[in-house]
């Protein structure tokens, strides 16, 4: 006989049979959680790489010189191609190997995309939103794109030729018409540069207004302090907590320098967004081209994700500054080093009458052919970077480099200077030996190692070379010992005196970097006027690789002289 019992007995069963298998699956989390530290610790995470230890608070920073590349070289012998230091309350890694920098720049490429910016970079990047320092992602692949598309594609390079030819002659007529006056050769390669950049820019909006040279003078004038302050060593970078109290007045500054660049591109902007038509076409049909603002206008009407405004600040002051710089450094280390080594000088002085012919005006078409001349701006790039630690990297996520663990959110220092002085990769490390270029020109790059191909690379380049051609031949030049020796900022500029006779090389040679004008063996004698000894200066820093003087005046001729001279060093 069936009882009521047994209905409970059943009802029962049936109840915890349901609440069982929700009951086995929180044991098995509960086991899979405490198990899984467990099984982390058979694989632990990599130590981080040695360093030396620095002062509470400070660490590192109170034993760090100006020069932090070859500081961080000499730390290099003691605690090897990679490890940590604390600066202030920043992690750095520093790596010198060629071995791990590859690990960085190609094998985790993307993970160390993002480049650690400081407070004055973030001013003049509008927040980061440029190419120079923005954040990998869509937003930075578009810019990137739009600006390699237009700016650098080669047509537009193809179409600058003139106006880069145009450029360079005015610049050495500058300098042939300053009879008995000083010359200052890195004034007028960034002269050359920023104009060069402003009429591809703007050429045919603001060209033909009124004081289009007093923009250039204060272009130049803004451009050196804006360089100055993102070199500048700033105590927010190091203790972020600090950063709102702007303690040394750097944002403020740069906040001011930057107003002036937004100010004038704005007003070119607005002037080309109000032209007609038909003036904007005749512009464009005189000039023979499109500069790059009516390039970036005519995308945003025509692109479905256009350009913000800030964007396109951005994006110019990318252009005008690192295009500026970069190059006028190269041109002083590679009239240094010609100098300092004559019998390269007489090399680059017989290809030049072999190649071109003498009296005979360097084109563009003459390059591919100058290949010693190659071979020299690659040794100088090799000795003297422009940015001997390249932009300090941010990595997105932590990764593995040289089996040391390397934290999200540290800053990462590549020290090219030292890799492209290591004895292990080249022969003769610390001599300017420009033949070492001539046999595998292709195995070396020099692109920065981000993604894009920097016109600054072909553009710049073309620049650089040209240059330093169409100069008379035939030299005597004496130089004192030089002091420091190295590259990057606060080298102590060599106090240099050459006697050119008719034909002097290092005439030929200049006009190569500043391209040809003037007259070729003409009569005369070049005397020394005097010597010049540019000491130490407090605001350079490792952007700035050298500044370098040359006085000289031309006997019986009112044609060669140079620049307002700059006080003398007593």
């Amino acid at each position: 006989m069936w009882s009521p019992f047994w209905d409970v007995v059943a009802s029962v069963e049936k109840d915890e049979a349901i609440f069982i298998f929700p009951t086995l699956l929180a044991l098995l989390f509960t086991l899979f959680w405490f198990l899984l530290p467990w099984k982390k610790s058979r694989k632990p995470t990599p130590p981080m790489p040695p360093g030396p230890c620095g002062l509470p608070l400070l660490g590192y920073l109170p034993f760090l010189g100006p020069n932090l590349h070859h500081d961080f070289t000499k730390l290099a012998k003691t605690y090897g191609p990679i490890y940590r230091l604390k600066l202030g309350r920043k992690l750095c890694f520093v790596i010198t190997s060629p071995t791990l920098v590859k690990q960085v720049v190609r094998d985790h490429d993307t993970i160390f995309s993002n480049r650690d910016s400081t407070v004055a970079a973030q001013v003049a990047s509008y927040g980061g939103i440029d190419i120079a320092f923005g954040t990998y992602g869509p937003d930075w692949r578009r810019l990137r794109k739009v600006f390699v598309s237009q700016m650098l594609s080669n047509a537009n390079i193809d179409a600058c030729y003139a106006l880069r030819k145009e450029e360079v002659h005015k610049s050495l007529n500058y300098i042939y018409g300053r009879a008995g006056s000083a010359v200052d050769l890195g004034e007028v390669a960034f002269m050359t540069s920023i104009n060069t950049l402003k009429r591809m820019i703007w050429g045919g909006t603001l060209q033909e207004e009124k004081g289009a040279t007093d923009i250039g003078v204060e272009f130049r004038k803004v451009v050196t302090e804006i360089m100055g302050l993102l070199a500048k060593p700033n105590v927010s970078d190091f203790f972020p907590v600090l950063a709102r109290f702007d303690i040394q007045g750097i944002r403020r500054q740069q906040q001011k320098a930057i107003s002036v660049t937004e100010k004038i591109f704005t007003s070119a902007i607005e002037i080309q967004m109000s032209m007609p038509p038909a003036e904007n076409e005749g512009l464009q049909q005189k000039h023979g081209r499109k500069d790059l603002l009516q390039f970036l206008l005519e995308h945003n009407k025509d692109s479905a994700t256009p350009l913000t405004m800030q964007e396109l600040l951005a994006l110019l002051t990318d252009v005008m500054v690192g295009g500026t710089d970069t190059t006028t450094t190269t041109v002083e280390w590679v009239m240094t080093e010609l100098m300092q080594n004559p019998d390269e000088l007489r090399e680059v002085q017989k290809e030049l009458t072999e190649i071109v012919g003498l009296n005979i005006l360097v084109e563009e078409f003459h390059l591919p052919k100058l290949h010693y001349l190659d071979a020299v701006i690659k040794e100088t790039f090799r000795l003297h970077p422009a940015l001997p630690l390249l932009l300090p990297r941010l990595p997105t996520q932590s990764t593995t480099i040289g089996g040391y663990n390397i934290p999200k959110g540290s800053s990462v220092f590549l020290n090219i200077w030292a890799n492209q002085r290591d004895p292990s990769v080249w022969n003769s490390p610390l001599e300017f030996r420009p033949k070492r270029f001539l046999n595998d020109q292709s195995k070396f790059d020099y692109k920065g190692n981000r993604k894009i191909k920097s016109s600054i690379e072909t553009h710049g380049k073309a620049k650089t070379y040209k240059s330093q051609s169409n100069r008379s031949k035939g030299t005597r030049i004496r130089t004192k010992e030089q002091e420091g020796g190295g590259a990057g900022t606060r080298a102590r500029a060599l106090s240099r005196l050459y006697t050119p006779s008719k034909g002097h090389a290092i005439d030929r040679v200049l006009g190569w970097l500043l391209y040809p004008c003037g007259e070729s063996g003409s009569k005369g004698k070049w005397t020394p006027t005097h010597q010049e000894e540019i000491n130490n200066r407090k605001d350079d820093d490792q952007r700035i690789a050298l500044r370098r003087i040359e006085w000289w005046r031309y006997e019986g001729s009112n044609q060669i002289g140079g620049m307002k001279p700059r006080k003398r060093a007593r």
